[in-house]
């Protein structure tokens, strides 16, 4: 049998509460393939780096995304180079 593959995108611990149940859900059944892509304010320590809480709460591959550039005034470089990375990452996978 094929897996379905399924990506969740998060960036924030506020959305990921909602999201957390949802990937749970999807992970405990054996027709899909979970990849959480993690970004934003998930790697950052000023925001606690909750990355570890997505870690601790999904075994499964995780793949980070880093955006170098945190100024408010570039958000559309950010955003183009955010989506950028996805689609690689969708390429690949």
């Amino acid at each position: 049998m094929v897996k379905k593959k399924i990506f969740f995108f998060t960036s924030s611990r506020s959305e990921y509460g909602l999201l957390s149940n949802l990937i749970k859900l999807f992970s405990n059944l054996q027709k899909y393939e979970i990849t959480i892509l993690v970004t934003g304010s998930h790697l950052n320590k000023i925001f606690g780096f909750t990355f570890t809480e997505i870690r601790k709460d999904f075994s499964g591959k995780i793949i980070k995304i880093y955006i170098n550039d945190s100024d408010i005034n570039k958000i559309e470089k950010n955003i183009s180079g955010l989506v950028l990375k996805i689609s690689n990452i969708f390429h690949k996978i």
